[in-house]
């Protein structure tokens, strides 16, 4: 009898063991489950977050080629005369963005920093000619400034440009302002460009302060907006034509552009012992 009871218990126990081993093996599958769920979650966030950097670098590459491939094409392009300008100030004050736009008509938001110097093309009917416009792109960084002084040779106009949401990029104008004096001659066309309009709730610097300023150095002074277009033609388009005027005017009768270059001191034969 009482190994009868006792099996009977054996056998319950057992049930119930069975019963709460598989509870615990379905929880642990509903844990496991839920974590390969959340863990599928936070990698698709990843790829998401990846492919969009991946997209974003394709699109600048992409703008990039089709940059290089316009230049390619516009240099083959038979022109009656070239228009060098060279575009100065401060980095981050959207000199690239300008020339995207100018020559482009287009305006991308990320950009990354100019490293040295970049070069653009764009033929410019002028007075029943096609001028071809070529518009080099400086860094603003200062250790690119020793890159940017040796660039000025042959150059016909200079844009300088400032940020008008930022006054130390105008403050610094001064500095460009005496690099381009001592580096062109008097005669070469400059103009001075406030850009980023579109930001006015953010401006740093009134238009009544800046027209003072470039009056002060009888430079002509412009605002303009690289993501609406705003006076961005109009910019390029007085400053070639200003370019034009004077070379006609002095012809050949000095080097275009540039009339100071630096001589070089004599040197002396050292002993080789």
């Amino acid at each position: 009898m009482y190994d009868l009871e006792h099996r009977r218990e054996e056998r319950s126990f057992s049930h119930k063991s069975t019963d709460s081993g598989s509870t615990f093996h379905r929880q642990i599958r509903k844990h496991s489950h839920s974590s390969n769920s959340s863990s599928s979650r936070f990698g698709d966030h990843n790829n998401t977050s990846d492919s969009e950097q991946s997209t974003d670098r394709s699109q600048r590459n992409s703008r990039n080629d089709s940059g290089q491939a316009m230049n390619y094409y516009t240099n083959k392009q038979k022109c009656d005369g070239l228009v060098k300008l060279l575009m100065i100030g401060d980095a981050s004050v959207g000199k690239s963005s300008l020339i995207q736009r100018y020559v482009d008509d287009d305006f991308q938001f990320n950009w990354i920093a100019t490293i040295g110097i970049d070069i653009r093309l764009k033929v410019v009917p002028m007075h029943g000619k096609n001028f071809k416009v070529q518009i080099w792109d400086t860094a603003g960084q200062e250790r690119f400034r020793n890159i940017t002084r040796s660039h000025f040779r042959g150059v016909h106009g200079v844009m300088i440009t400032y940020d008008v949401t930022s006054r130390e990029s105008f403050e610094k104008l001064d500095y460009w302002i005496k690099m381009a004096s001592g580096a062109l001659h008097n005669d070469a066309p400059r103009v001075i460009v406030g850009n980023k309009l579109d930001l006015e709730d953010r401006r740093c610097v009134s238009i009544e302060e800046a027209s003072t300023f470039c009056r002060s150095f009888g430079i002509p002074y412009v605002e303009t907006s690289a993501r609406t277009g705003e006076n961005v033609d109009f910019s390029y388009f007085n400053l070639v034509k200003e370019c034009l005027k004077v070379e006609r005017t002095l012809g050949k009768e000095r080097p275009q552009g540039v009339v100071r270059i630096g001589k070089k001191e004599p040197v002396e034969p050292r002993p080789c012992c």
